[in-house]
């Protein structure tokens, strides 16, 4: 048997409509679908190309305890390639947007 390519990504996240608004503002991502339960708003998935991202609301944390001073298991960093004449465009589009940008 061999593995295909990846079929998603899920990201736990506070905010689900934030982060999924961040990806489709500036990376061009399209919704693709929306989740509800109970509590509101539980998932959202989008798509570029072949790649799917589903960010999903985190059950822990709430809104009193949103710093990152720990060091918790799970994804860390989704990163994109991008071609090397584009890093300058990039950075400016990022910081523009509100987002640290490190080396």
């Amino acid at each position: 048997m061999q593995l295909g390519q990846v079929h998603h990504i899920a990201v736990k996240c506070w905010d689900v409509e934030v982060l999924a608004g961040f990806y489709q503002l500036l990376f061009g991502f399209d919704p693709e679908r929306r989740f509800e339960d109970e509590f509101g708003l539980r998932s959202i998935w989008l798509r570029h190309g072949t790649l799917r991202l589903m960010f999903e609301r985190s059950e822990v944390g709430g809104s009193t305890n949103r710093t990152f001073d720990e060091d918790p298991i799970g994804l860390h960093l989704l990163a994109f390639q991008i071609g090397e004449d584009e890093h300058t465009a990039w950075r400016r589009i990022l910081t523009e947007a509100g987002c640290a940008v490190v080396n």
